[in-house]
């Protein structure tokens, strides 16, 4: 059996539109991965723009944080500031020490110790046995000397 020409013809446009359906789900297949792509651009650079706010958001709240510490050691050292130089000049003194301690406990509740410094920021009390690193020692040190820096002038403690 010889096929006929309707045959033929069909069998040329059953090629051509499978010829099209392919093109077509290959085109589909394309655009939907290069839109899918946009769209995890998208996503990542949202979610690397939200990281970036909450992070600079921590870092703010940590800052206001220390300032505010800061500032209250700064109010409890000028409020202190007689027992505080008796100490430094008595480090031996344990009732001073007490005193000082209780004190610290009743303004920073959670405090854990407390240390003092001569005018050069050098650590006069070491009782953490070298547990104040190198790190908090520069801190301290840059801490006295943006004291001595400011117009400030009770500035002793």
């Amino acid at each position: 059996m010889t096929p006929n020409a309707n045959q033929l013809a069909l069998t040329s446009g059953t090629k051509i539109t499978l010829a099209v359906i392919i093109l077509a789900f290959v085109l589909i297949t394309f655009v939907t991965l290069y839109f899918t792509d946009q769209h995890i651009k998208a996503v990542e650079s949202r979610h690397e723009e939200i990281l970036k706010t909450s992070v600079n958001e921590a870092a703010t709240s940590v800052e206001h944080f220390i300032q505010s510490r800061q500032k209250l050691i700064e109010t409890f050292a000028f409020e202190k500031q007689h027992i505080l130089s008796q100490f430094a000049r008595n480090i031996e003194n344990q009732n001073l020490k007490t005193e000082i301690s209780e004190s610290l406990s009743r303004w920073f509740p959670s405090y854990f110790t407390f240390t003092l410094t001569d005018t050069f920021g050098n650590d006069l009390i070491d009782e953490l046995d070298g547990f104040i690193g190198q790190a908090c020692q520069a801190n301290i040190q840059d801490y006295v000397i943006s004291l001595k820096d400011t117009s400030v002038s009770h500035v002793v403690y």
